[in-house]
């Protein structure tokens, strides 16, 4: 089968690879439920909701902070920054002294050396940014809509646009917030989603080639299912590479891993 051509079959053998290799340990809960809380996509309604997403994903890059705890910490660092609102943090955070800002964020984050540091520049720099939208989650998505998402020269145009705004983050972590927020034809260049879509052979290890062919699958897989996204096959692809049901992680044992998965559906291209 040349790769070119009707490779949306991956979408299902993800899907099914997934679910044969996951094996749920109660009888209170069947697979698809708990799948399903991990292919959820819906935008958020608030700007506050985009400003946690934005400052939360430093889980995904910044290793050395600490307080990685999404979970264990959320309250905490919720209450620090005032529910995320973005008024508050132009108008009482931003305007602290460098010195007092720094003190705030080693507080709410930790980490080592200096971690907290980074993230305080990235944070500064999401609120300048979303800032731009007037506080209007609205406007906002109409402004990444105006990006035809199903155009790679198009997301390329506003993941380069974003990530020269916003320190600490790039081609990777930018579309990793996109798709966090909904914009659900994004997926995330992660170690495991490079390593099976360059595996099996459908890309380098680039991260724009590795986004277009998660696109590619997923768009040719909309023939079948109206509801795929590059979204849900990242989220899946994922799933396949690291075995984390986090929010199940003592009712869903796992015994896949990704370098299985490409074997199998290697050949069947």
């Amino acid at each position: 089968m040349a790769k070119e051509n009707r490779i949306g079959f991956i979408y299902k053998e993800a899907m099914d690879y997934l679910q044969e290799h996951s094996h749920v340990l109660t009888n209170e809960i069947k697979y698809e439920e708990i799948l399903n809380k991990y292919l959820e996509n819906e935008r958020k309604t608030t700007m506050n909701a985009v400003f946690e997403t934005a400052v939360f994903s430093f889980h995904d890059w910044n290793y050395n902070t600490g307080k990685n705890g999404i979970k264990v910490h959320e309250k905490e660092v919720k209450a620090l920054f005032n529910d995320f609102d973005l008024n508050y943090f132009n108008d009482k955070v931003k305007t602290l002294t460098d010195d007092e800002l720094e003190e705030l964020f080693k507080k709410a984050f930790y980490g080592t050396g200096d971690a907290y540091k980074k993230l305080k520049k990235n944070v500064c720099d999401v609120a300048a940014y979303l800032s731009g939208f007037d506080n209007d989650v609205t406007k906002m998505y109409e402004y990444f809509d105006s990006f035809d998402s199903t155009k790679a020269s198009e997301r390329k145009k506003l993941i380069d646009e974003i990530a020269k705004r916003i320190k600490w983050w790039g081609t990777a972590l930018v579309p990793n917030w996109l798709k966090d927020i909904g914009m659900s034809n994004y997926s995330k260049p992660d170690m495991h989603v490079v390593s099976i879509i360059s595996g099996i052979g459908l890309s380098s290890e680039d991260c724009y080639e590795v986004m277009e062919a998660v696109f590619k699958i997923a768009d040719d897989y909309k023939s079948v299912d109206a509801d795929a996204s590059a979204f849900k096959l990242d989220r899946i692809l994922w799933l396949i590479g690291t075995g984390n049901f986090y929010n199940h992680k003592d009712i869903v044992s796992y015994d896949g891993n990704e370098d299985d998965f490409i074997g199998t559906v290697k050949p069947k291209l």
